[in-house]
């Protein structure tokens, strides 16, 4: 028994065969995937480190989270959650609706609407992104970009190319009150306007 236990190679019994990827991807490729994945594929079914080949996985930009495991006899199963892409961040990078900075990589033009302000404050202005477009949907406009500046003064710039400042202080009160004349005083002249300040 000694001898059998002492020849016994468990990275040798019952190998790895089969490797599969499974998610819905509209941005990360399964190649990919697999190319990352396989460096760390190395041992037994028994013996496989699943944390190493899961953190491999995490390294790539548009992976959100991954799950990884066996699949007797000879399989692994790697499930991967792929980020998706909620706002564009100042400087070029994307904010996950999990509000999760990262830099895309080589993509197309993403629609999205933009933010911009202090680090630290992702999450905050994509909370803030939801909310006030809630606040603005019956004046059907829709917004573009949100900066905060330096000194946390807010601005919205719409779909439509107006910019409403909505100052430091008492942000959801000063843009309500512009949703409450906006049909009487702002709807009708729209094409003059190029700013509001509340």
């Amino acid at each position: 028994l000694a001898w059998a236990w002492s020849a016994f190679n468990p990275d040798a019994f019952l190998p790895i065969n089969s490797v599969q990827i499974e998610g819905e991807f509209r941005y990360l490729k399964r190649d990919d995937l697999q190319r990352t994945a396989m460096p760390h594929v190395q041992g037994g079914f028994f013996s496989l480190n699943l944390q190493q080949v899961r953190e491999a996985v995490l390294v790539l930009h548009w992976v959100e989270d991954a799950t990884v495991r066996r699949q007797w006899p000879d399989g692994l199963r790697i499930r991967v959650m792929e980020k998706q892409p909620a706002a564009w961040w100042g400087d070029g990078r994307l904010l996950s609706s999990r509000g999760v900075l990262f830099v895309p990589g080589q993509i197309g033009a993403l629609a999205l609407p933009r933010l911009d302000g202090p680090e630290g404050l992702e999450k905050t202005l994509l909370r803030e992104l939801g909310s006030m477009q809630t606040e603005l949907a019956s004046t059907s406009q829709q917004i573009r970009m949100i900066r905060v500046d330096a000194r946390r003064s807010w601005t919205l710039v719409m779909a439509s190319g107006l910019e409403l400042r909505l100052g430091r202080e008492n942000e959801h009160v000063r843009l309500q009150r512009f949703v409450d004349v906006y049909g009487e005083y702002f709807q009708p002249k729209l094409e003059q306007i190029k700013h509001v300040d509340m």
